[in-house]
């Protein structure tokens, strides 16, 4: 979902969709996918959130039958707080991942 050069660092489970947290060493870009964990065909509320301490942040949120993202954005040396939502449930981590 973030392309090639893309590495998981981290993932945590939703009930329904897990959300993961990859990282690619090149760019030096931190990426925020959530995935569900079943085919689905109607819609769901599904979110994506990035935020990089000290910069930007970013998140991808409506209603989608497989992911919400990726949202991508750079974090070189820095802590990330990341997270999402699937349903009725969502999950955001604290300042974590730093460097």
């Amino acid at each position: 979902m973030c392309g090639s050069g893309y590495g998981v660092v981290d993932s945590h489970a939703l009930n329904g969709a897990t959300v993961y947290l990859l990282y690619n060493n090149g760019s030096g870009k931190n990426c925020v996918v959530t995935m569900s964990k079943y085919v689905i065909t109607q819609k769901i509320k599904m979110s994506a959130v990035l935020q990089v301490q000290g910069g930007s942040s970013g998140n991808d949120a409506g209603d989608y039958t497989a992911y919400a993202g990726p949202v991508r954005l750079a974090a070189p040396g820095t802590c990330v707080i990341w997270g999402g939502g699937y349903g009725s449930a969502s999950w955001k981590s604290g300042w974590s991942h730093c460097g």
